[in-house]
């Protein structure tokens, strides 16, 4: 009985001990505050960032451009303003018209009048210049017969002069050996007054002839420069009325085809560098590509394109490329208003299949065949990341763990890049590795492409 007792306290006092225990922890517990629990440092299980991954494979590619081909006539005209009043609009937009058919007819009686004027102008210029050569000649002449006659009359003088000093000489001999004159006081005067007398006649005669040889005029090299000067400015003139008037003829058609555009009115006046018409030959037709800076050295002439469009699929060959860049500017025919502000070479291509769905203005987008490679290996280019200096790399996952692999890189087709060098075809290579990935770190792959 007292046994049974015993065991029953003790089982009682067990229990108490085991309350005890509880409410001790209870209390603990509640007492333990966050900042006791932030210093026990629980150090998590680390399974690595997640990645995609993909295997570089080995296959052919296909290199291509894209370009938009814009759809032009193989004869397209623009005609521009000219700054005369438009006479007569002989067509309207839509009409087909033959080479040679007058398109729009000018005012230009003016510009006729202006072309006579500068041609009598040159014409007075050349006459008045051969009329001084001719002036200068006679003149030329007139001296050299003047001057004749007064080297003629100087000589007569001074044979005069010597007939006077031979009589007075005579005259003075007399004086000394009387028995030897043979002149007479008289006869000696009268001989002396007659030699005089014509020596004033030769001076008159001689003053005479210098003054009428000195008053003609003298023409010189530089007054038929002057004139020369006058030709090249009439003649100057002349074609550049000419030229204007060449430019203000009527507008005439260059080849069959439809006026596509009319921009002027009949009694306005046109603007110079304004269009005013438009002609195309639609039943013959090209496409026209922007061709830009960084596919420059890609395109060349030979080359095929494939042209898709909802109207069908056609086929082309570059049939020229241009010389010079163009850009919105001076191109603006071309590209439709597009916003375009790089440079480009423009691209004519043949199209090999045309048919009447295929309209003017038209624009189909297009791929450049370049070349065909077979048996490349090549990775999508987002797997390929570049350092500092531009070296290209990737990271292959070997046993969970990204190593970074330093890459030969070769062309790049469309969305894939070949690699010559760094990786093999069972690769697993990270796609669009994340940021802050490093090298020998590890990874979980969660996809794969």
């Amino acid at each position: 009985m007292l046994g049974g007792v015993e065991v029953i306290v003790r089982r009682n006092n067990l229990g108490l001990f085991i309350v005890i225990i509880i409410i001790v922890l209870i209390v603990t517990g509640f007492f333990l505050t966050p900042k006791v629990f932030s210093r026990i440092k629980l150090k998590p299980t680390k399974s690595g960032m997640n990645v995609k991954v993909c295997k570089a494979h080995v296959g052919n590619v296909q290199n291509q451009v894209d370009v938009t081909v814009f759809i032009k006539s193989q004869n397209y005209k623009e005609y521009y303003g000219n700054n005369l009043r438009v006479q007569k609009i002989l067509v309207k937009p839509g009409d087909y018209v033959q080479k040679g058919q007058k398109l729009i007819s000018f005012d230009n009686v003016d510009m006729i009048t202006q072309s006579t004027q500068a041609q009598i102008q040159l014409e007075n210029a050349i006459l008045q210049k051969n009329q001084m050569i001719l002036n200068r000649d006679n003149f030329k002449k007139q001296k050299e017969a003047l001057q004749d006659e007064i080297d003629k009359i100087k000589e007569a003088r001074e044979d005069n002069e010597s007939f006077v000093a031979e009589v007075e000489e005579s005259f003075e001999s007399s004086k000394i050996f009387p028995s030897k004159n043979t002149l007479t006081i008289s006869t000696y005067n009268e001989e002396l007054e007659k030699l005089v007398k014509e020596g004033e006649d030769l001076r008159k005669v001689l003053l005479e002839l210098e003054r009428q040889r000195d008053a003609i005029p003298v023409i010189t090299d530089d007054q038929i420069k002057l004139m020369e000067n006058s030709i090249v400015l009439a003649e100057n003139s002349l074609k550049n009325i000419q030229s204007k008037l060449e430019s203000y003829k009527d507008i005439e058609a260059d080849f069959p085809g439809i006026v596509t555009n009319i921009n002027i009115n009949e009694g306005s006046y046109s603007q110079p560098g304004a269009i005013i018409a438009i002609l195309q030959d639609t039943q013959n037709i090209k496409g026209l590509a922007l061709i830009s800076q960084q596919n420059v050295a890609k395109v060349k002439e030979g080359q095929e394109i494939v042209m898709n469009d909802p109207i069908g699929v056609y086929n082309g060959k570059i049939k020229k490329i241009s010389e010079l860049a163009i850009n919105s500017s001076n191109y603006s025919n071309l590209i439709n208003g597009r916003d375009i502000k790089d440079n480009y070479l423009v691209a004519e291509i043949e199209i090999l299949n045309p048919n009447d769905k295929l309209k003017i203005d038209f624009d189909l987008e297009g791929k450049i065949l370049l070349e065909d490679k077979t048996d490349i290996l090549k990775v999508p280019i987002e797997c390929v990341l570049y350092d500092e200096n531009n070296t290209p790399y990737v990271y292959i996952v070997k046993e969970g763990i990204a190593h970074k692999t330093s890459v030969v890189t070769g062309g790049v087709f469309n969305n894939y890049i070949q690699v010559l060098e760094g990786v093999n075809s069972y690769d697993n290579i990270i796609i669009s590795p994340p940021k802050d990935i490093k090298d020998k770190e590890k990874v979980k792959v969660v996809g794969s492409k």
